[in-house]
């Protein structure tokens, strides 16, 4: 039994069915059907996981760069009103400003994951070829 992606799964039985008679292709189509709602499974599993950690990631992400933000303006404040030391404020810069690129370089990561999830949301049938070619132990196997 051969393991196939699911676009080679469908494109061999395309191929078989000119010498099928009907009861053979329709178990063979039953079998790639079978294949196809465990495969949709998987990829809604994966989605349902993935995203709401995306999604949580990116509120927390958001909310930090808020405080960043209004640290970096209570700062300006207390700079502008000479209620700081010159050292202090670029201490206290330095370190907000290493705070944003933190946040900044996180979040930009996040919505790459986003990007990622949305790709298997578009079409899980690629996204799971892909996976399957990547990791060949987790296709499924066919008797055609």
């Amino acid at each position: 039994m051969p393991n196939r992606t699911l676009t080679e799964a469908r494109q061999a039985l395309a191929d078989l069915a000119p010498s099928l008679n009907p009861e053979m292709y329709r178990r063979l189509e039953d079998e790639l059907k079978t294949a196809q709602r465990q495969a949709r499974r998987y990829a809604d599993n994966f989605l349902a996981s993935n995203l709401a950690t995306v999604e949580e990631r990116r509120a927390t992400l958001l909310v930090e760069a808020c405080q960043v933000r209004d640290e970096l303006d209570a700062l300006e404040a207390e700079g502008a009103g000479g209620l700081i030391s010159a050292a202090d404020y670029a201490e206290q810069l330095q370190a907000l400003e290493a705070r944003r690129t933190q946040v900044d370089n996180a979040y930009s990561e996040t919505v790459r994951e986003l990007d990622g999830v949305e790709t298997v949301e578009d079409d899980p049938d690629a996204w799971l070829d892909g996976v399957f070619r990547r990791y060949p132990k987790l296709m499924p196997a066919f008797t055609f």
